[in-house]
């Protein structure tokens, strides 16, 4: 009689932990998958490519490995536009993007500088290899050709209507990070295949020099 007692006992507790364990990995499960649908995952992107076009004495010249981006709207020519292109394969979701650009006025006399952001026609231009030979942006690596390394002459067709409706003053001599907001623009672009490129160019006359060595840009300058 003991004996029956004690074994049912035992038999009815073990029952009763392995209902709980099962409790409490199903309350466990609830959690983590709660947890897991409100979880935001960020991506840090870095240009696949990026340089600047420049026209009149240097409408066929190529400055794909410049270590800085020169934007500049002139009123009697020699004008310089930044191209960017960002690969976003593989991102489905965009809940927030935003574009961060580091920027100084070439020189501390120069008045404030409004940069805008405008889509581009294409992502296939070429990035190249020319460079600059001075400190305002001049060079002699040319490309007379239809395709290969971009130039202001095979450029893609830039829009003229602005990413952001709000351009963003550049103020100061030395160094700062801009910041534009990319949200709509890009969930607004096919999802497959998805790709933002993009020109930045300033407003009014004026010129400012863009950008961080290339040694450093993957760690900061132009993310998205």
């Amino acid at each position: 009689m003991s004996t029956k007692s004690s074994a049912g006992v035992r038999q009815s507790f073990r029952r009763r932990n392995v209902v709980g364990d099962a409790r409490v990995v199903a309350s466990a499960r609830s959690v983590i998958e709660g947890l897991e649908s409100r979880t935001l995952l960020t991506a840090v992107l870095t240009p696949t490519a990026d340089t600047f076009i420049r026209n009149n004495a240097y409408v066929n010249t190529n400055f794909g490995a410049a270590q800085n981006l020169y934007v500049e709207n002139a009123s009697a020519g020699d004008s310089r536009i930044a191209l960017l292109t960002f690969d976003l394969t593989g991102i489905s979701t965009i809940t927030n993007a935003t574009l961060r650009l580091t920027g100084s006025l070439e020189n501390s006399s120069e008045g404030a500088v409004n940069l805008g952001l405008y889509p581009v026609s294409s992502t296939t231009w070429v990035e190249g290899t020319g460079t600059t030979n001075s400190l305002n942006g001049n060079g002699t690596t040319t490309n007379t050709q239809a395709t290969g390394p971009v130039t202001w002459a095979n450029a893609p067709i830039v829009s003229n209507t602005p990413i952001v409706s709000s351009p963003t003053a550049v103020t100061r001599f030395g160094y700062e990070t801009y910041s534009f907001d990319l949200t709509s623009y890009l969930q607004s672009l096919p999802a497959a295949p998805r790709r933002c490129h993009s020109r930045w160019r300033g407003r009014p006359r004026a010129r400012t020099s863009c950008g961080l060595p290339r040694a450093s840009r993957g760690n900061s300058g132009r993310r998205l």
